[in-house]
C-alpha cells in the first residue's frame, strides 16, 4: 500500500526537509493526497486488512428487534489468511468474499452497519439502520416453505387498488383495542335496503288513501242510491193512493 511516507527521504534530498515538511503529502499520482493511509488502527503493523488475518470479523448491525424473538443468526465465522478477499474503504464500507471452509460468505456492508450478508448455510441477512424502500415495476411473488412471522412496532397500512383475497384454513384475529370494519359495498346495500323500506311505506300509504277514498265514494254512492229508492217508493205510494181515490169515486 502506498503512503505519503514512501518518497519522504527522496523528497528531502531533492527539496530539503523544510519544504518537504511544510508542503504536506505528496501530490503525485502515486501518492496519498489526503494522507489517510495507513489508518490509525493500522499504524506500526501490517497494512493487510485485519479480517484477512483473522483479527476482526465484519458483521451487520442487527440491533433492536423484538423481545423474545430468536432470529437464528449466530455470529459469523472468522476467515483464514489467504481465503478472504476484502475491500474496505476509508469511510468504512466493506465488500468481503470469504472462501474459508465452513465459513463461506459474501458481505456487502455500509459504514452505518446496513447491508446484505450471504451466510455459509445459504441464509440471507438484510439489515438497515434507517428506512427501507422497495419499488417493483411488475409482479411480485413471495414463496415461503416454512413459517412466516411479521413484527411491526409501529402502525401498518395496506392499500390495495384491486381486489384483496385471503385463503387460509383457520383465521384468528386478536385486537387489544377497537375493531372497525368499513365497506363501501356494505354501505350501498344498507342504503338500498333503507330506500326500499321507505318506498314500501309510501306505497302502503297511497294504497291506504286509495282504499279510504273508495270507501268514501262507495258510501256516498250508497247514500245516493238509498235516497233515490226512498223517493221512488214514496212516489209509487202516492200513485197508488191516487188510484184508490179515483176508483172509489167511480
Amino acid at each position: 500500500m502506498t503512503t505519503y511516507k514512501d518518497d519522504y527521504p527522496d523528497r528531502i534530498l531533492r527539496f530539503g526537509a523544510g519544504r518537504t515538511d511544510n508542503e504536506g503529502a505528496s501530490q503525485t499520482t502515486f501518492g496519498d493526497a489526503t494522507a489517510s493511509f495507513p489508518r490509525a488502527e493500522y499504524h506500526f503493523q501490517s497494512s493487510i486488512n485485519k479480517s484477512n488475518r483473522g483479527g476482526e470479523i465484519h458483521q451487520l448491525s442487527v440491533g433492536g428487534g423484538t423481545t423474545g424473538k430468536d432470529l437464528d443468526i449466530g455470529p459469523p465465522a472468522g476467515g483464514q489468511y489467504g481465503m478472504v478477499d476484502i475491500r474496505e474503504t476509508e469511510a468504512g464500507h466493506v465488500l468481503e468474499f470469504n472462501d474459508t471452509p465452513a465459513g463461506e460468505r459474501i458481505l456487502i456492508k455500509h459504514a452505518t452497519g446496513s447491508g446484505v450478508e450471504f451466510r455459509p448455510d445459504g441464509s440471507v441477512l438484510v439489515t438497515t439502520s434507517r428506512n427501507k424502500v422497495e419499488v417493483i415495476q411488475g409482479d411480485n411473488t413471495v414463496i415461503a416453505e416454512g413459517d412466516v412471522d411479521f413484527n411491526y412496532k409501529g402502525n401498518l397500512t395496506i392499500n390495495v387498488q384491486g381486489d384483496y383475497e385471503l385463503n387460509c384454513n383457520n383465521y384468528v384475529l386478536n385486537a387489544r383495542g377497537n375493531k372497525r370494519r368499513k365497506s363501501m359495498v356494505t354501505r350501498v346495500k344498507i342504503y338500498l335496503v333503507i330506500l326500499e323500506l321507505k318506498c314500501r311505506v309510501i306505497i302502503l300509504k297511497l294504497l291506504l288513501a286509495v282504499q279510504q277514498g273508495l270507501l268514501w265514494a262507495t258510501k256516498r254512492l250508497q247514500q245516493k242510491v238509498d235516497s233515490i229508492s226512498q223517493a221512488k217508493v214514496i212516489q209509487r205510494l202516492r200513485q197508488a193512493e191516487s188510484s184508490l181515490k179515483q176508483h172509489k169515486q167511480d
